[in-house]
């Protein structure tokens, strides 16, 4: 969260249970966002441990290989409407309703997803493991211009995060060593490689001598004002103390958490057009500052921008002039450009620093950070350091070692936190052609306890029949609806179509599964692509239950 906090005080491990704020005392911003964080904790934990790790009703985030006429997709595929659940986190894929609308709701495009800009391209002849990435993105009056209150005259106000969920494919062949029928949670451990990645940071060095009240002045942090130090890695990769020269990773930092940005208006060459050259005088843009040129698609990529160095500064026009660190030309962008190109400083005075493990790395006035060795550190991983004038130190959590001395934690990235959840798997033909007979469901699906009345089309109108409310009767018409319940979690199986599959006598999932596509098509008078779907359904709910 890159926004002018002065620092972030929630941790699960204090248990807390809620923020108390007690009168005539001032009021800061870290109690304010640890009383939301100890409530958005308490929910998400709840429904994760209801739910468990993924899981949704009905035929949200669905894979799908056809589109809304039936039609086999070539190198795309459907994403299902409704909600899914990630570690207890909501993620909702619905339709913008807007007024006059005719009623149908096309499907979502892997190709075409709002927070997923340029995914990976299908390649013909090719087994894929689709899966949902999901994290949480901080955005500010710079991304979403609503945030500001015109009438207050646009002042910048609160922040928000907001829920990034982006459904991404793996090739399967590439998800390490697995057995030909590796689960598809299986899969995704082995693609999704978590190595441990910590840091540790201190102000306060310990000093042998005689007389342990004697510090020396350089011992501690010397700042004049109390900061929130941002550690952000630029490139992904692994430490020094890995080996090879490949992929190394990088880092930059900021004294005040990344916070001081502007929009960008113009960017044709060289040469920036800006909102505004920084929140005051202290904070703004000068000549020899470092900073980075981002906008929304890099980020959503999760990619680092472009680090280029301030050169010049028009504090008439608004205007700066970047030199770029690397080899990698400026990007161009224009007052229509709809992705919220912003300009971000740093602090670190140089191009992206090299990760170097197992050595205290100094930063400034006395503040230190350690990278513990073989690590695998990932772009955007962050630590937060609050310094303190009033102590001479760093706010950072202590451990103790064998010997009784105090020494700081090992501590993982504060951010970002992924979340993910297998969907299913899809593989393609030669010709690029979704195969419907092996795309595979992976997702958990339970049924709701009260679920939404079916639109039913007029024809297939049939009024619900009047519940038996004779004595003996009510284990009978409960029994029928949690029969019916079942059956509706099969794909294309609405409330009208259930009953008529249970007065058939097909009251469950294994006895539609055992029935011809043409006895489906029969009884519920649908096309046959809509019955070979809802017997596939079908069978994908049979072999989860076994």
């Amino acid at each position: 969260m890159k926004g002018d906090f002065s620092r972030d005080t929630f941790h699960r491990r204090h248990r807390f249970s809620r923020v108390l704020m007690q009168q005539g005392r001032v009021l800061l911003d870290a109690d304010w966002n640890e009383q939301t964080s100890i409530l958005l904790h308490t929910i998400r934990t709840l429904a994760a441990d209801l739910i468990g790790p993924h899981g949704g009703p009905g035929d949200g985030f669905m894979i799908g290989c056809t589109d809304e006429d039936g039609e086999e997709l070539h190198c795309d595929f459907t994403i299902g409407r409704g909600h899914y659940y990630v570690d207890g986190i909501l993620c909702e894929n619905d339709a913008s309703a807007r007024c006059g609308a005719d009623g149908g709701t096309p499907p979502l495009m892997y190709t075409k997803q709002q927070d997923y800009p340029d995914p990976a391209p299908l390649e013909h002849g090719t087994r894929y493991l689709v899966y949902l990435d999901v994290w949480e993105r901080h955005v500010t009056h710079v991304e979403v211009d609503a945030l500001r209150e015109v009438a207050l005259g646009g002042p910048d106000t609160a922040s928000r995060a907001r829920i990034v969920w982006q459904v991404r494919v793996a090739d399967e062949s590439e998800c390490g060593d697995h057995e030909q029928d590796a689960t598809c949670a299986e899969l995704l451990a082995a693609w999704i490689e978590d190595r441990p990645r910590c840091l540790r940071a201190r102000a306060r060095v310990p000093v042998d001598d005689d007389d342990p009240c004697i510090i020396p002045p350089t011992a501690r942090y010397r700042g004049a004002e109390n900061q929130l130090y941002r550690v952000e890695i630029h490139d992904e990769g692994r430490g020094s103390g890995a080996g090879g020269a490949k992929h190394r990773a990088t880092f930059k930092w900021s004294r005040d958490n990344g916070s001081v940005v502007s929009r960008i208006r113009r960017l044709q060459g060289e040469t920036a057009t800006l909102d505004s050259l920084g929140p005051d005088e202290r904070r703004g843009f000068k000549e020899g500052d470092w900073v980075e040129v981002l906008d929304d698609r890099t980020v959503l990529r999760g990619a680092p921008g472009i680090l280029a160095r301030v050169d010049a500064v028009d504090r008439v026009e608004f205007e700066v002039t970047l030199a770029a660190a690397g080899d990698e030309p400026l990007p161009e962008f224009d007052v229509d450009t709809a992705t919220h190109p912003l300009l971000r400083r740093w602090d670190h005075g140089s191009d992206a620093i090299p990760v170097q493990e197992g050595r205290w790395i100094d930063l400034e006035d006395g503040v230190q950070i350690y990278f513990e060795p073989d690590g695998q550190y990932r772009s955007g991983d962050y630590w937060l350091i609050p310094a303190r004038t009033a102590i001479g130190d760093v706010l950072w959590e202590y451990e103790t070692d064998d010997d009784g001395d105090r020494w700081p934690e090992a501590l993982p990235p504060h951010g970002i936190e992924h979340h993910y959840a297998p969907l299913g798997r899809i593989s393609l033909d030669a010709d690029g052609g979704i195969v419907c007979d092996e795309v595979q469901d992976c997702r958990c699906v339970f049924p709701q306890l009260c679920p939404p009345a079916p639109v039913a089309d007029e024809n297939e109108f049939q009024p619900a029949p009047d519940r038996d409310t004779r004595p003996g009767r009510e284990d009978v018409s409960r029994r029928d609806e949690e029969r019916l319940a079942e059956l509706r979690r099969i794909a294309d199986v609405g409330d009208v179509r259930a009953r008529r599959l249970l007065e058939s006598g097909r009251d469950r999932p294994a006895a539609v599964a055992a029935m011809s596509v043409a006895e489906i098509q029969s009884l519920l008078d649908v096309r046959e692509e809509v019955a070979q779907n809802i017997l596939e359904s079908a069978r994908r709910l049979v072999g989860q239950n076994r």
